[in-house]
């Protein structure tokens, strides 16, 4: 349907989409039967698809200009949209801007990039991203979460592994720009079923976090009518794990999330939904254990640069273990949704917004008799990990259980530890403490082990570390020790 004339901020000449594009209908005979259609996707006038690129000027993300046949209809003033290609990997949402002669039959188009409400003013859409294209690792197939011993300084006895499967997307697209209907509105909600499939085998407590790959980017398309409109999904991922002793687990789950963004009036309102969870357990162990993938995620309406709907946020989705009790939780660290659409500009605010625990219960598991108190002994080697470097607000490697100053026996070391408070500028935490008293040789001399507290304190940017605490105090009932602050240890 083409509207007749202007209807509010959509214009005359515009496009409009019924929601269901066949209908079947019973009349009978010398009757009459009424339809109710309800429209929802508004093209507007002068909006097509991107015709055959030969060209790109500029950079391919955000082209200058284009090259196409001359026999193309696109003059100044259209407004062409493209799904992602070879040639245009991010798609395309820009006005033609002006238009020059080329080569023997072609002509330039000159762009100006507009957000895709101003081609799409009403969008309405459920069902797959479609035609997607991966410019780094696959996406929506299989992700590799093998992390190497020698990756956190181990040289045997430590297994890290698994996968995590993102699923098929499916997109929840409900916009108006134009108030065509009940108002402006912009929701923006991904829905999959993603997978975390996780092996871990240490011979002694462990601390290990790793960054997986760059962030997978995949930019699709969901259609308005016959205009593609672009859409982007970008899955950075890390692997952190930490256990306390020896530990053997195999474990995966499996469930429905939606997350996006709606809106409520004049508000952004934060989709995080988590539903019919699976899953696989076997653990031999009665360490106190966390491993899974941190999983971030953007999703966004348009191109990348120039979203109208940009959607960011941080999961974890772990495994812990301990006391004979497993579960699986999925956890929003952080969301930020911002919505530019028509009259509506909202963004909101940076902040965590719940978690979902999405099984509880050990399945088939066993467990080894706890270990016995700590008693007094050389102070433990390596597996701890040594160094406080890193431990700091922008690494994620925060509230870490067990950890040592340095690599060597001399070195105090902690576990058991329980983080009372962990800030921007210190961090208190109490717990078990290893160390030498000066008598002897710290080779041979058996460590002095009992309760005591940590304090770290004084955040310094220690190379490609990021902002992280460089002074450490530790009190115990019979010794304090500072250790130098202001330093990055290990040497960044």
């Amino acid at each position: 349907m083409t509207t007749l004339r202007r209807h509010r901020s959509v214009p005359r000449g515009a496009r409009v989409l019924p929601r269901r594009a066949a209908f079947t209908v019973t009349v009978r005979t010398r009757k009459t039967t009424t339809l109710r259609v309800a429209y929802g996707t508004v093209v507007n006038p002068g909006v097509i698809a991107a015709p055959a690129t030969l060209a790109v000027a500029g950079n391919p993300l955000l082209p200058a200009s284009i090259t196409v046949s001359s026999r193309s209809t696109a003059r100044v003033g259209s407004v062409i949209l493209s799904g992602p290609s070879v040639d245009l990997p991010d798609g395309l949402v820009a006005k033609v801007a002006r238009v020059s002669a080329g080569r023997a039959g072609t002509k330039v188009l000159g762009l100006q990039h507009v957000p895709v409400t101003s081609a799409v003013p009403v969008i309405s859409y459920s069902g797959p991203l479609l035609d997607q294209r991966a410019r780094t690792a696959a996406f929506g197939a299989y992700a590799d979460l093998k992390v190497n011993g020698s990756d956190c300084g181990f040289t045997g006895g430590f297994e890290l592994g698994g996968s995590f499967t993102f699923g098929t997307p499916r997109i929840e697209a409900d916009v108006d720009a134009g108030n065509f209907g009940f108002g402006a509105r912009a929701n923006l909600v991904i829905h999959s079923r993603p997978e975390a499939n996780l092996k871990m085998v240490t011979a002694a407590g462990v601390f290990c976090e790793k960054t997986l790959a760059a962030p997978t980017v995949v930019v699709g398309y969901i259609p308005a009518g016959l205009i593609p409109v672009p859409v982007y999904v970008s899955v950075p991922m890390e692997m952190r794990a930490e256990a306390t002793a020896q530990t053997t687990i195999t474990s995966k789950v499996a469930w429905d999330m939606a997350v996006g963004v709606r809106t409520s009036g004049a508000r952004a309102v934060p989709v995080f939904e988590a539903r019919n969870p699976s899953m696989d357990i076997n653990v031999a162990s009665d360490s106190v254990t966390t491993v899974g993938p941190s999983v971030g995620l953007e999703i966004g309406l348009g191109v990348r640069s120039a979203a109208s709907i940009n959607v960011k946020v941080a999961t974890a989705v772990e495994f812990t273990t301990g006391g004979r009790q497993c579960s699986w939780d999925w956890t929003l660290g952080e969301f930020t949704g911002a919505v530019k659409v028509g009259p509506l500009s909202l963004r909101t605010p940076a902040a965590g917004v719940g978690s979902h625990r999405l099984w509880t219960g050990c399945g088939a598991s066993t467990f080894a008799p706890p270990p016995p108190p700590p008693e007094a002994g050389p102070i433990p080697g390596l597996p701890f990990p040594f160094g406080y470097l890193g431990y700091g607000e922008t690494t994620n490697r925060v509230r870490p259980e067990i950890f040592r100053t340095g690599p060597s026996n001399c070195s105090p070391g902690f576990s058991g530890l329980v983080w009372s408070e962990w800030g921007p500028t210190r961090a208190v935490a109490t717990g078990t403490v290893y160390y030498w008293d000066g008598t002897g040789s710290c080779l041979t001399t058996p460590a002095v082990v009992g309760p005591g507290t940590v304090v770290l304190s004084e955040p310094k940017t220690c190379g490609t570390a990021g902002l992280v605490f460089t002074k450490l105090v530790f009190t115990t009932p019979a010794r304090e020790e500072t250790h130098p602050p202001g330093q990055c240890l290990p040497p960044a």
